[in-house]
């Protein structure tokens, strides 16, 4: 997901988004070889593309003190989660690159829905672009969806949205026209007393609506006018467990649409973070499947040229190759019946033509060894680049043995180096020709190159 197609992505939420947000985030898991290079994209990207007055100083870690908040580079680490993507940039500066993993508590949460691919809600907290000082904040994490279930892996991104408790109450009590007043706590730890939240004031005065933040209060402190009634109402929000309390004049509503309200609106928060990972998923599903169109294509252009070579190849040894061989081979059958006929070739002696008879014989084996070697690649190329074994009767001595030591003869070290034939005369089997003679070729002739004195038994 790009940060074009993330800030596209924000503004079409927040366009039909009738909830208030303080922020829509992005955090990838970044391992620390690939630290240097986001820093390096983050930071052209805020000096260079959209100047904006940004101390950009890489993933950074929060620390709070007694001084209050701080800002700090984060140590070097396996693998961060730092908040990469951040809309809207204006006032939330501060939050950029900050890594989700660097606090304890945190880092337990992100492990957690990473692995259960399940929605996650942070306690309240105090969120570090805040102004007032009685609000707090909370983070809703969506790890988004697994792509398998028989293999699951743990997600490689998170989105999560930022809101403000006095926002999501403000949510809650719109279209109340009634005097209320909303408490909201968080019960999940169950040994320790209610979290306060956040409290609003709902009134009601010459039929305009006023809606006022109140300050944190203790659940058993919760203010009861004379005559007013109390009710309380568990919410379980995705894995945090809230106690809602409303204080009323009597005789009005339980406020049981002001429950289903409030858990409403995280409903929607949960389905917009949905939305968010479903759009960054397709986007990358659809990246995937340009760059698999382009390598088919690319392997379809690569296969196109490789049969263009292999027909200049097959056209090269058809006519460029076989045709001299032929005439040569038809030379050679010319000389040798010239050479047989004592009538045609006046040769001084027998021992003479029986050594010019042996020479045109290794010539012969050989051409033609060549011409079928060369018929069959072309053979090969014609019949879709694979290899056919084409069996016959084969005589081993005469098919096989006498043409390769035809072959191995070297005339000029006979008396050094001796080709032996040791095979039965009517040894025949069911065998591919060319195939069986090119094998016993190439061992033989391997053979050849380490003897200089001796013999080669075939």
């Amino acid at each position: 997901c790009s940060r074009e197609e993330w800030h596209n992505l924000y503004v079409h939420l927040a366009s039909r988004s009738e909830f208030k947000f303080q922020a829509v985030q992005f955090l990838p898991k970044i391992y620390h070889f690939e630290r240097a290079e986001l820093e390096r994209q983050s930071r052209d990207y805020f000096v260079n593309e959209i100047q904006h007055e940004l101390n950009y100083t890489g993933i950074t870690h929060p620390i709070r003190g007694p001084d209050g908040l701080t800002i700090k580079p984060r140590e070097n680490s396996s693998f961060y989660w730092p908040v990469h993507y951040v809309e809207p940039l204006v006032s939330n500066e501060v939050a950029v690159e900050l890594d989700g993993y660097a606090d304890a508590e945190r880092a337990t949460r992100i492990d957690r829905i990473t692995s259960t691919f399940q929605p996650s809600l942070s306690k309240g907290i105090r969120l570090v672009q805040e102004t007032d000082p009685h609000a707090k904040g909370l983070i809703l994490r969506h790890p988004g969806v697994a792509e398998s279930i028989l293999k699951p892996v743990e997600a490689t991104f998170i989105s999560q949205i930022v809101l403000r408790v006095p926002d999501l109450l403000n949510r809650a009590t719109d279209g109340i026209v009634v005097d209320k007043s909303v408490y909201l706590y968080d019960s999940t730890e169950s040994d320790a007393d209610p979290d306060p939240l956040g409290a609003v004031r709902v009134q009601v005065i010459d039929n305009d609506t006023i809606r006022d933040n109140l300050p944190p209060v203790a659940f058993s402190e919760i203010p009861r006018p004379r005559s007013s009634k109390m009710v309380v109402e568990d919410i379980e929000v995705a894995d945090r467990h809230w106690i809602c309390a409303i204080v009323s004049p009597p005789k009005q509503d339980s406020g049981t649409i002001l429950f289903i309200a409030l858990g409403g609106a995280i409903i929607m928060l949960a389905t917009i973070l949905l939305a968010v990972w479903f759009q960054t998923h397709m986007t990358r599903v659809a990246k995937i499947s340009e760059l698999r169109s382009q390598a088919e294509e690319e392997k379809a252009a690569s296969a196109q040229r490789q049969v263009i070579k292999e027909r200049e190849m097959n056209e090269f040894l058809s006519h460029e190759v076989r045709n001299p061989l032929a005439s040569s081979i038809s030379a050679l059958s010319f000389v040798t019946a010239t050479v047989n006929d004592s009538s045609e070739c006046h040769i001084p002696n027998n021992e003479t033509r029986s050594t010019v008879q042996e020479d045109l014989r290794v010539m012969s084996a050989s051409l033609q060894f060549i011409n079928e070697l060369l018929r069959n690649m072309l053979d090969i190329h014609r019949s879709a680049s694979h290899m056919q074994i084409v069996l016959s009767p084969t005589d081993i001595l005469h098919d096989i043995l006498e043409p390769v030591a035809s072959i191995l003869f070297m005339r000029g070290a006979s008396s050094a180096v001796q080709v032996q034939v040791e095979c039965p005369k009517d040894l025949v089997c069911e065998a591919d020709r060319m195939r069986l003679k090119q094998i016993v070729l190439n061992l033989s002739s391997n053979a050849a190159k380490f003897v200089q004195k001796g013999y080669i038994r075939l």
